[in-house]
């Protein structure tokens, strides 16, 4: 079938406008945001990307960040692309995963709530604005729905083999793209103990995908085996450092709880709620049935609560501090259930009045979308110039000092990637940075409103006039926002 044939059905004619809608949506994005300042992540990744292709020497490699998006940066930095190249390729990801929203909608349940899970995801305000950040939390998001979407066409719609291959490669993809992206195998591996108890394991195709995950994962962590001395898999998992035990416990669970409707806003809030409800009570009624393999009908809504659920519990109980991004992996499912609910209600309606369900339907959306769009709109022009004054004095010492200058800074990220060279955080106690001192040697220090320093740190200065002169300000309405120091 051509694309003119195709193109006449009306719901594949919807879907090319969500597209094109979120396109637009997405330049718009890149727009407002290709200059901005980055954020402490971003300069993490950003000299990670640097010191896989040595453009830089000084920065250590993260073992629990896995580096294939930086390794596409630097690949990018190295051939001369600018920052603002970079952040296309946020902006392709984002497209595609609005793509991926309607083709795993589609396989899982319909078209129709493939093209709501599309819109949801073209309009949700979070991934509006991570399309304009340099961060690997949207990328690892498609790849997760790519691996969903090839998953159930390989393994619950037997749609060819070939699909087992795609799905292990966008597996391995999820995973190389952030630490988190195991979670996913988690998700799939408690569905098929539900649905299959372990006869799953006598799928050779399934084997031949762990082995394809296998190999596409192998070169992060060969590459940093190759680079510590420790196991990479224990600090890759950050179990020997206590990693999970300084998590916000049930408390956190409250917390994502209680943001949830500053995620979606009311006309989505309302349909989601509506449509979990009637979800949770048929997995309920037909539980036994899926333990028993009796019934499959269900099957795909037990996928979307472990999708939602697994992720959410990980972030919620066992990370040390709530960001409305780390669970953004779980939208797609999310969109999913209200697109679910919200063609209950629009079904519900036209058995009343033909055509009132469908514009029922519409007005949810047009309201639902409205308010997306006014948050992703206010967040992105409140934070698009965050760090502004970081960003200016990283260029400043660029520009007036040594390349082998010796920085402290608590913007220790920031000032190496703008600046390109080596920054030190300041040490705990002022004991540890006098017993330090003469081996780091510095030359400069950097202090500001930016990051949490330590009361001597604010003090340094007053109470050693004869060692810093301050070379440059920066002000915040009035007042001293970031000075930077020279020691003489």
């Amino acid at each position: 079938m051509d694309f003119k044939e195709w193109i006449k059905d009306r719901q594949n004619l919807l879907f090319v406008v969500i597209l094109v809608f979120s396109i637009i949506l997405r330049i718009w994005v890149y727009v407002k945001t290709v200059g901005q300042p980055i954020w402490w992540d971003e300069a993490d990744y950003l000299l990670s990307s640097q010191r896989l292709f040595g453009l830089n020497d000084f920065f250590e490699l993260n073992p629990r960040r896995p580096f294939l998006i930086p390794a596409i940066w630097g690949f990018m930095m190295k051939i001369g692309l600018s920052e603002a190249w970079l952040r296309i390729t946020e902006l392709i990801a984002s497209v595609f995963g609005v793509a991926l929203a309607y083709f795993a909608g589609k396989e899982m349940y319909n078209k129709r709530v493939g093209l709501i899970a599309a819109f949801g995801v073209a309009v949700f305000w979070q991934y509006l604005f991570f399309t304009g950040r340099l961060l690997v939390g949207l990328p690892m998001t498609v790849f997760w729905l790519g691996a969903i979407y090839f998953f159930w066409k390989a393994h619950i719609k037997k749609a060819g083999h070939y699909n087992y291959y795609w799905f292990g490669l966008f597996l391995g993809l999820t995973v190389f793209t952030r630490g988190a992206g195991i979670l996913l195998a988690g998700v799939l591996g408690l569905y098929l103990l539900f649905t299959e108890k372990l006869s799953f394991l006598k799928c050779k195709h399934l084997w031949y995908a762990f082995v394809i995950f296998l190999v596409v994962i192998a070169p992060f962590f060969l590459y940093m085996q190759f680079q510590l001395d420790d196991n990479v898999l224990l600090k890759y998992t950050g179990v020997t450092e206590d990693r999970f035990s300084r998590g916000m416990g049930i408390s956190g669970i409250g917390t994502y709880v209680n943001f949830f409707p500053a995620y979606l806003f009311w006309p989505f809030l309302i349909v989601f709620l509506f449509g979990l409800g009637m979800l949770l009570l048929d997995l309920v009624l037909s539980f036994d049935l899926i333990l028993k393999g009796k019934s499959k009908k269900f099957n795909n809504d037990l996928l979307l609560v472990l999708w939602m659920v697994i992720p959410f519990l990980f972030f919620s109980i066992l990370v040390d501090h709530m960001e409305p991004r780390y669970i953004m992996v779980i939208f797609p499912a999310v969109f999913f259930i209200m697109g679910k609910g919200l063609l209950k209600v629009g079904d519900f309606v036209e058995k009343y009045k033909k055509g009132l369900g469908t514009v029922v339907i519409v007005l949810v959306l047009l309201g639902g979308g409205y308010f997306q769009l006014v948050q992703a709109e206010g967040v992105i022009g409140v934070k698009s110039d965050s760090y502004s004054q970081v960003q200016e004095s990283g260029y400043w010492l660029d520009e007036n000092t040594p390349s082998d200058a010796v920085i402290y800074s608590g913007s220790t990220p920031h000032h190496g990637y703008y600046a390109m060279r080596t920054v030190y955080g300041f040490p705990e106690t002022e004991e540890l940075f006098w017993e330090t001192f003469e081996d780091v040697d510095p030359d400069y220090m950097v202090i500001s409103i930016y990051e949490y320093h330590r009361e001597w740190v604010y003090a340094f200065a007053e109470l050693n006039p004869e060692l810093v002169q301050v070379v440059q300000t920066y002000t915040l309405e009035g007042q001293p926002s970031l000075i930077i120091y020279e020691f003489v």
